[in-house]
């Protein structure tokens, strides 16, 4: 990949980190909220893994989202490393 298009990825990543930051940071301060509740105190310091479950259902919700509206296709095969067997359309 070209060093202009790196560059163009990079700063298209910022500018949508910089927009979505207020959303981003009042799900981060209700999801530590959650996990004070529900964790017990001495697995406190494991929350990357609670963390990794409760996104699991957002990225489902996106794949699925994201075939319907044509912008992923599953392989015709059906093969491949799970996770890595979608090509982008668009």
């Amino acid at each position: 990949m070209p060093e202009c298009e790196k560059d163009e990825i990079f700063f298209i990543n910022r500018d949508l980190g910089d927009t979505l930051a207020p959303v981003t940071d009042a799900i981060a301060d209700e999801l530590s909220d959650l996990f004070r509740r529900i964790l017990p105190p001495h697995l406190l310091c494991e929350y990357r893994f609670a963390n990794y479950l409760s996104a699991i259902p957002l990225a489902d919700s996106l794949i699925e989202a994201m075939l319907e509206n044509g912008m992923l296709r599953a392989p015709e095969n059906g093969r491949g490393a799970e996770g890595m067997w979608m090509a982008v359309l668009k």
